[in-house]
């Protein structure tokens, strides 16, 4: 069968969306297309020829996540579901339309199977890939967490998650799995991959085996027996206060990706996921404050805490030629191609570098911590480190890495770009684990500020490396 003819001659539009619906049987599948699919229909040849159900293709071009003012999908998925019991219908989707697959089937009581689902939009802005942060930011109406819209919602639904270990999938998946409303059917899946990736696409017969699970664990029904009235309706009274974050404490203590509930002027709280670490190797918590516009660190001070402060621009420095593999300021030394052109010089606490010809992108002037201030046997625990820098450049860009070398080879992780001709104060975090203590770059600090290999001004100062957790959206 040519399927583009077949979308031509199928595919209906109502509420400015376009979708495919075949009615065969009494069981519905809703294949919700993933990001960055455009006008396609996910999985439409897999689904058509190998699976005998009713199927309801959508497909979201803008990245919305599903959502929109107008509730355009909610209108079509309405009217479709009109012709069938909730029990059997199963919304199926990946990654972006994982969410809208588990939000759906919340509030149609029907069921879900998600592959690395988002469950928290908030969440996933944080630790997402540029591009998500992005398109996520382009929603312009309200949307909700999973984890506690289910607590509301959650009555009978059967729930399939497939994830990896990607640290995206994994934090949002947890965030689901610990969430305690009233009825729950929940079966996760975890496969030994670190690829945020739809692992079985294309496997149909493993996709039926799974909806024949979700049918019978749907079927399963279990009776509420001998439970305590006062009991259950305190419960229910707790799993409210969840849903609306009613805190009892003064300083309410809560997790950094709930921020934007208390986004109010002046206001004070305690986000328990963050900081630095404590005597029992758990993360302390930072009291923070809103601006108005940012959250800004109250406590704990860093300055006193600083792994590279003996690495500060404080002493001056004549104009000099930056040289490959060479250490031009105490420990700080450069990665430059031998026909590249980089002058530097060091006055004010700052250090300015001058790109007058520049030929590798993977041109970067990189520093390490003194071991001995580092408290932890990185050998044996795991421990978040986060790098700050004040940057300004003259045009094009810049940004910092944060890495190191374990027994596994070179890991790191990047900030995100900065372009501003102003001070702005960048930071990136990593998790190290079973370290190298005797290689060179166990722990490294890097700026690479050639990757647009663009001659320009850039200038830094105030370089900070703490053990610990810090988002880079707070201000410290």
């Amino acid at each position: 069968m040519d399927f583009r003819q077949y979308i031509a001659n199928f595919s209906k539009e109502k509420y400015g969306r376009k979708y495919i619906y075949l009615k065969r049987t009494e069981k519905l599948i809703v294949i919700m297309s993933a990001h960055n699919q455009g006008d396609n229909f996910m999985s439409l040849k897999t689904f058509h020829d190998g699976l005998n159900y009713s199927l309801l293709f959508l497909n979201n071009p803008e990245n919305s996540w599903y959502i929109d003012e107008s509730n355009s999908y909610d209108k079509i998925i309405t009217e479709v579901l009109n012709d069938y019991e909730p029990k059997n219908v199963i919304f199926y989707g990946s990654s972006m339309s994982g969410y809208s697959s588990i939000f759906f089937a919340f509030k149609y009581n029907a069921n879900a199977f998600a592959i690395n689902p988002q469950i928290n939009l908030d969440l996933t802005k944080d630790i997402g890939w540029d591009e998500l942060e992005s398109n996520l930011n382009n929603i312009s109406c309200s949307y909700v967490a999973l984890e506690k819209y289910c607590y509301r919602k959650w009555k009978d639904s059967a729930i399939y998650i497939l994830h990896g270990h990607n640290d995206l999938d994994v934090k949002n998946v947890d965030l689901l799995s610990m969430a305690k409303p009233d009825n729950k059917k929940l079966i996760l899946q975890t496969i030994d991959s670190d690829l945020h990736d739809n692992y079985i696409s294309n496997d149909v017969n493993k996709i039926n085996d799974i909806f024949n699970i979700i049918y019978s664990y749907r079927d399963i029904s279990i009776s509420d027996v001998g439970v305590n009235k006062k009991l259950k309706e305190r419960r229910k009274e707790i799993n409210q206060n969840k849903e609306n974050n009613i805190l009892d404490n003064d300083v309410g203590s809560i997790n950094w990706h709930d921020r934007y509930e208390h986004e109010l002027p002046n206001n004070i709280v305690k986000f328990d996921d963050i900081g630095i670490y404590d005597n029992n190797g758990k993360l302390s918590g930072c009291i923070c404050v809103y601006n108005g516009y940012q959250w800004e660190l109250i406590s704990p001070k860093l300055e006193g805490l600083n792994l590279i402060k003996e690495q500060d621009f404080v002493f001056e420095k004549d104009e000099f030629q930056f040289k490959d593999n060479d250490y031009f300021y105490d420990k700080w030394w450069s990665r430059i191609n031998v026909s590249s052109n980089i002058k530097g010089i060091v006055n004010n606490s700052e250090l300015k570098l001058n790109i007058i010809s520049v030929d590798s992108k993977n041109t970067y002037i990189s520093t390490s911590p003194n071991k001995s201030l580092i408290k932890s046997d990185l050998k044996k625990q795991s421990r978040y480190f986060t790098f700050f820098m004040d940057i300004c450049v003259s045009e094009g860009e810049a940004y910092l890495s944060l890495g190191g070398r374990s027994e596994r080879g070179y890991f790191h992780s990047n900030s995100k770009i900065t372009r501003s001709l102003y001070w702005t104060k960048i930071s990136v975090s990593e998790l190290f684990s079973n370290i190298d203590v005797s290689h060179k770059d166990s722990i490294f600090c890097r700026l690479f500020y050639c990757s647009d290999l663009k001659n320009k001004i850039v200038k830094i100062k105030k370089p900070l490396l703490i053990e610990g957790y810090f988002p880079h959206n707070l201000i410290v």
